[in-house]
């Protein structure tokens, strides 16, 4: 299978069309019941997760925001008698005159276009959101997807430990019956066997756990055997400074500036309404006296005497000045994961290279040696284990530093909204 990038998938993910939740016949990803790859846990994530479902329905409620928005006030039509139900020559509507009018409200101020503006910049926010939480759930299914992995591996090393061990069962029992050795380091073997199979269970049970992690964000029980990924394949990554530029240009920043606009926007609608409409009315009566028909208009303006929308513009106003706050706060918010993120690359780099180049050959040399001195009774019990138990530490810390940096990796993807070249996990 050709390796494929994380962040190529991400790519063509936010190419897609935001209506993706909207589809009415969706493609579907079938979960494989065998090895599951990233770029399938991916597909099932976009599809299913349910939290991209929420935004979907969301835009489309921007969508009908806006098309209220576009509407006009509608005209009223009314029917006024006078005259009637009186005394004398008004009794009953013998006398009763009557006047159909129609009337018809004219805003004024530009509120229509203001609302219009501000329901559109609602709609690009929305869109801005769905962006950013694709770009979450794909970097939570990343983060999972490498959390498996690492469970995967640490169960090998469990199973690996354990068979290790009980390899010098024989040759304990063997010292002991020679006389070489006590059975109380018979005792210890014993032990260190039982400890390694619960270490062995323990790997197993949190490998369970991360399976139903990663299936959890498509909403479904996990039915993969196995993903299929490589820890060990190093990814390029660009600079701080770089990725700082990115982020500025990231949905989940970029769509505060557009919350800006719009709380703004919200602040001159609201000022427009403060501004009195006009209705103006026309209509035709009859004249029951004289039979007569005359044409009626007529004008009516609200006088802004009680009621000028302060409160409105005051809330409005005020929620420009939280937006603002808001905008700063997630700006430190993400900025401040962006540096942690490379802080733990960075780290995560300089362990892997000392383990890999140092601790891991030094601790394999160590074990053969005292492996063949125990063999030829030179060492004894405690010499082995720990021997042993530093070369498993090794190996355990080996594949945290690799997890920790593809973690970081995929952290750094989903923040910034930028490809990371050779970000490949796929075997």
């Amino acid at each position: 299978m050709k390796p494929i990038a994380l962040f190529q998938l991400t790519v063509l993910a936010l190419c897609a069309p935001v209506a993706l939740a909207q589809q009415s016949h969706p493609t579907v990803f079938a979960e494989p019941s065998g090895s599951l790859t990233l770029a399938r846990a991916l597909q099932l994530a976009l599809e299913r997760n349910p939290e991209l479902a929420v935004f979907a329905h969301e835009i489309r409620a921007a969508d009908a925001r806006m098309l209220q928005a576009r509407a006009l006030p509608n005209p009223e039509a009314g029917v006024e008698v006078e005259n009637f139900a009186g005394s004398r020559n008004f009794k009953g509507t013998r006398s009763a005159d009557t006047t159909l009018q129609l009337s018809q409200l004219i805003e004024l101020g530009g509120k229509r276009q203001k609302r219009q503006a501000e329901a559109a910049l609602g709609g690009e926010v929305a869109a801005l959101d769905y962006e950013a939480k694709r770009l979450e759930v794909l970097g939570a299914v990343a983060q999972e997807f490498i959390a498996v992995l690492n469970a995967q591996q640490r169960l090998v090393g469990a199973e690996e430990a354990l068979t290790l061990t009980e390899k010098f069962a024989p040759a304990a029992q063997k010292r002991v019956e020679a006389g070489a050795a006590s059975q109380v380091e018979l005792v210890r073997f014993n032990l260190q066997i039982t400890t390694a199979r619960l270490e062995r269970d323990a790997a197993a049970r949190d490998l369970a756990s991360a399976r139903k992690r990663l299936a959890a964000l498509w909403g479904d029980e996990p039915r993969f055997g196995s993903v299929a990924g490589d820890l060990e394949k190093m990814p390029a990554v660009p600079s701080a400074e770089k990725s700082g530029e990115q982020l500025a240009q990231s949905p989940a920043l970029k769509r505060w500036e557009l919350e800006l606009e719009r709380r703004n926007a919200a602040v001159a609608l609201e000022q427009a309404n403060a501004k009195p409409d006009v209705t103006v009315s026309a209509g035709w009566r009859h004249l029951h006296e004289t039979s007569d028909n005359a044409a009626v208009v007529g004008i009516s303006i609200p006088l802004p005497l009680f009621n000028r929308n302060q409160g409105a513009v005051r809330q409005a106003q005020v929620d420009s000045e939280k937006a603002r706050a808001e905008k700063r706060a997630a700006e430190r918010r993400l900025m401040t994961e962006l540096r942690v993120a490379f802080d733990n690359l960075s780290a995560a780099q300089r362990q892997i290279k000392i383990l890999k180049e140092e601790i891991l050959p030094q601790a394999q040399d160590a074990f053969e040696k005292v492996n063949q001195g125990y063999q030829a009774g030179r060492f004894n019990y405690l010499g082995i284990v720990d021997a042993q138990n530093t070369l498993i530490g090794a190996r355990a810390k080996y594949i945290e530093a690799l997890t920790t940096l593809q973690q970081a990796v995929a952290a750094i993807e989903a923040l910034t909204g930028q490809p990371l070249e050779k970000l490949f996990l796929e075997k």
